[in-house]
């Protein structure tokens, strides 16, 4: 589904081109000395801005109403992470995206036997509201020094532990929404203002992921009804993640 904020963007970019193309037609008549057209144009010009109009309203009062009741809704963004040349500036640059979003916990989770000073400088000073959690990997799902890296699947139990720490630690009645958010990523805000809308699952296109230009959701009359995974159709476990949520 289009977000509201696009539609009204689509909208006013409708209603600047109706205007143009009325304005058109209305300077043609009126070179013709064709009063009672232009006359009837202006009439049906009214109407329809008119019309635009009261649309453009419904889904701004949507959109507001959308954002108000969803202002309670906590985001969870599990974030595993492991040591690495660029783990410091990973973090940081995607806390300072962070920092401009609500009503959310980050949770960042270290491979490591221990939790790190450097993952809790960044944390503490980005004053978002967090925790750190550390477990490390088990060695059945390290990889070996020559595995090439999509061998063996990463971030696995830091996000299991720290999906532990959510059904220990949060209260069942609290709103919330989990989403898994690498640290070696880019994020646009839009995104976090949309998974305040999620009521079961929420899937989104990701770009650029290894040599593919993206991953993701095909939708065919506003419902997800396959996914592109690897550049494949991936409709037997789409399928039954699917039916699993249900």
């Amino acid at each position: 589904m289009i977000p509201s904020r696009i539609q009204t963007k689509i909208q006013i970019g409708c209603f600047a081109l109706l205007i143009c193309v009325f304005l058109s037609m209305l300077h043609f008549l009126c070179q013709r000395e064709d009063t009672s057209a232009a006359i009837n144009l202006l009439h049906l010009t009214k109407n329809k801005l008119f019309s635009l109009k009261k649309k453009v309203d419904l889904i701004d009062r949507k959109s507001r109403t959308l954002s108000k009741d969803n202002t309670d809704v906590t985001l969870f963004l599990i974030t595993p992470t492991y040591a690495r040349y660029t783990q410091q500036a990973d973090l940081v640059r995607l806390s300072y995206t962070l920092k401009h979003v609500d009503n959310l916990h980050w949770i960042v989770v270290e491979d490591s036997e221990v939790q790190t000073k450097l993952v809790r400088k960044v944390l503490k000073d980005s004053q978002i509201t967090y925790t750190q959690l550390n477990v490390k990997t088990r060695k059945d799902l390290q990889l070996g020094e020559n595995d090439p890296r999509w061998k063996k699947h990463r971030g696995v139990d830091q996000r299991n532990h720290a999906l532990e720490w959510i059904r220990l630690n949060v209260g069942w009645n609290r709103r919330g929404v989990v989403y898994f958010a690498d640290d070696d990523n880019t994020y646009h805000l839009d995104l976090f203002s949309e998974m305040r809308t999620t009521r079961k699952v929420s899937i989104w296109p990701v770009a650029l992921v290894g040599g593919l230009r993206w991953e993701g959701p095909f939708v065919r009359m506003e419902k997800s009804s396959d996914f592109s995974l690897h550049g494949r159709s991936a409709s037997g476990l789409f399928l039954l993640i699917w039916q699993h949520l249900q």
